[in-house]
């Protein structure tokens, strides 16, 4: 079982999102069964200070199993990679295997996924969850929607897709809502953020405002050769 928080946003002039993430942690600890890995997809800094990173570091270092993290747009990767290790990885996580991904493009909000790095990445048999920071998805939603991946670039993950089954889901953070959606026949799971969420207004043409949506967390299991996904909320 694989577990995932998302979009953290620890800041060092604001002790709400540092305490969220001690509640999720907490509540990930209190699990049965205890998850085989955690996932955090990204933005676990607001600004991408070291300090916010040693944070972070503190409050997941309370887990006994092993963490993963992925770099968000707000995140600086090499300050995040100087505390956590690698940010692209081929681990096991139990009868999984998690595959990550690097979608950030330095000095900008919105991605890009490099499909031809991926390719010799995604090998083997065994049943996998492919992890990047933004969703390879159309969400309908405008704001979001220029913060994501370009069309080519869902395109070409499509196709490569189609050729690995064992590619059983796409996990993924950044909307700070949850959405589910599919490419190249693979669903892809949207994760909240374990502090704010963002309001769902799919007429907005500027920024969206965060909401009292509850934050939340995600369990990825393993059953009869296919993943199922569940949304707990905190």
């Amino acid at each position: 079982m694989l577990a995932q928080l998302s979009d953290p946003h620890i800041r060092l002039d604001d002790d709400a999102p540092t305490e969220a993430l001690r509640r999720a942690v907490a509540a990930l600890e209190a699990l049965d069964p205890t998850p085989d890995a955690v996932l955090v997809s990204g933005d676990l800094a607001d600004s991408g200070d070291p300090r916010e990173y040693a944070i972070a570091r503190e409050i997941l270092r309370e887990l006994p199993m092993p963490v993963h993290v992925l770099p968000g747009n707000h995140d600086d990767v090499a300050a995040l990679e100087a505390v956590f290790g690698p940010v692209e990885y081929e681990v096991d996580a139990g009868p999984l295997r998690l595959v990550s991904v690097d979608t950030t493009i330095p000095g900008r909000d919105d991605g890009r996924i490099p499909v031809e790095r991926l390719a010799a990445r995604l090998t083997g048999e065994k049943p996998t969850i492919l992890a990047m920071h933004h969703a390879p998805l159309v969400t309908g939603v405008k704001p979001m929607d220029d913060l994501g991946v370009p069309g080519e670039d869902r395109r070409a993950l499509a196709e490569l897709l189609a050729g690995r089954p064992h590619v059983k889901r796409i996990v993924t953070g950044h909307l700070h809502r949850t959405m589910v959606g599919a490419v190249g026949g693979v669903p892809v799971f949207v994760c909240p953020g374990t502090h704010l969420q963002l309001a769902l207004e799919l007429t907005a043409t500027a920024e969206l405002p965060s909401n009292d949506d509850p934050p939340g967390y995600a369990l990825h299991l393993l059953r009869d050769g296919e993943v199922t996904s569940h949304l707990v909320l905190l």
